[in-house]
């Protein structure tokens, strides 16, 4: 508490406070992904993905190369070295049966953690209402948008304004999902959605019959909120020992 350090972004020196809130949201130059907390990341993310696992829900985790192969043959190296070097269009996760109605279909989902800092933490009117995990997920689309929009001009020889192959690829998956979790342990609408769609594949697939308490057969809606409480407790608990 109250040790300086100097940091790329916040630029110049920066005075740590009690929390380590400074440090944590700081980055570094020269540093792999720009020196912030990738083990926070990587460890909510093995999170999650464990949940996945024992739900039996398809997806994958840090999705290299999907954009790749709509890019130009004779472009594709460079393309990868510059997704390998600058994670540049590269999803946390791609859930491949995410359920919207009776439809289901692959969707991409970014994850992100939030530190206590004024860039997220708005208060007054500068916040509009919202709240900071929310925000920060809101802005996930519009932040792969112009990463894709970017490759396509740099790899595929798109011009300003027109949709290439990397953004039409991007757009082919729909919004992407913000898994977003605050300083305090609070979880965006997408990480509730995400428990959703892993307590209804598990009431599909768990065998039953499942029984109340009181020995009453439970019906399909009741096993799967049987399911909610349980996966919420799990996140719950397995992000906040990681965040907190």
């Amino acid at each position: 508490m109250g040790e300086s350090f100097l940091a790329s972004r916040p630029r110049g020196e920066v005075v740590c406070g009690a929390s380590g809130d400074e440090l944590k949201s700081a980055k570094f130059s020269g540093l792999e992904g720009g020196g912030s907390d990738h083990s926070r990341h990587r460890s909510v993310s093995d999170v999650l993905e464990k949940l996945c696992r024992r739900a039996g829900f398809p997806h994958r985790a840090d999705v290299v190369g999907e954009f790749a192969a709509v890019v130009p043959h004779g472009r594709r190296e460079s393309f990868s070295g510059e997704v390998r070097e600058r994670r540049v269009c590269v999803p946390d996760f791609l859930f491949g049966a995410w359920k919207e109605g009776r439809a289901k279909r692959s969707v991409l989902a970014e994850l992100k953690l939030l530190s206590c800092c004024p860039s997220r933490y708005k208060t007054g009117r500068a916040s509009g209402g919202a709240r900071a995990v929310e925000a920060r997920a809101r802005g996930l689309q519009g932040d792969y948008e112009r990463k894709a929009g970017g490759a396509d001009r740099k790899f595929c020889g798109v011009q300003q304004g027109e949709v290439g192959p990397v953004l039409a690829k991007l757009r082919s998956f729909g919004a992407v999902k913000g898994l977003v979790f605050g300083a305090w342990g609070e979880a965006s609408q997408g990480v509730h959605e995400l428990v959703q769609q892993l307590a209804e594949r598990k009431a599909e697939t768990a065998p039953g019959p499942h029984f109340s308490k009181s020995g009453v057969v439970l019906g399909p809606e009741a096993v799967k909120g049987l399911f909610v409480s349980q996966l919420r407790k799990e996140v719950s608990c397995g992000v906040a020992s990681i965040v907190l």
